[in-house]
């Protein structure tokens, strides 16, 4: 009887090891076998979110920038004003954008009554009683147009 018994076991061993070899490897655990895919296969892909375009960058002029240019470094910036009047050594000097006016006042440097004519005063304004515009913008709207 104990021959028996061995023979069994040894039979049910061999049974169990020829069933196993079968077996995928790693097939003894849970989930082993299954092809597993990753979680950016399996997501949807979206296209990323288009990006507003950067606009150039421009020249940011402000009236202090124009306080003591002359009247030569004026019109290579700005060009020819659309009014120029004078009164006595002074000399006003008018410019007009699309939403601004330029006010730019011009008298002799050093306190003589003969040197170069220099900007002691600019100011600017809204065009046609419109928005008060933004300083920097009027003056860089002019610039913009006298360089093309």
């Amino acid at each position: 009887m104990q021959a028996a018994l061995r023979l069994a076991r040894s039979g049910a061993v061999a049974l169990g090891l020829s069933l196993s070899a079968c077996l995928a490897p790693g097939a003894d655990r849970p989930g082993a076998g299954t092809v597993m895919q990753p979680v950016a296969a399996i997501a949807p892909r979206t296209a990323p979110a288009p990006q507003p375009p950067v606009a150039p960058a421009r020249p940011r002029y402000g009236l202090d920038d124009l306080v003591a240019m002359t009247a030569q470094g004026l019109r290579d910036l700005l060009g020819e004003p659309g009014l120029l009047r004078r009164e006595g050594p002074g000399e006003m000097w008018r410019y007009v954008g699309a939403e601004c006016v330029l006010f730019l006042f011009l008298y002799p440097g050093s306190g003589a009554q003969t040197g170069p004519a220099q900007v002691t005063h600019a100011e600017f304004g809204a065009r046609d009683n419109g928005a008060e515009p933004e300083t920097a913008g009027c003056i860089d709207a002019l610039v913009m147009r006298q360089r093309g």
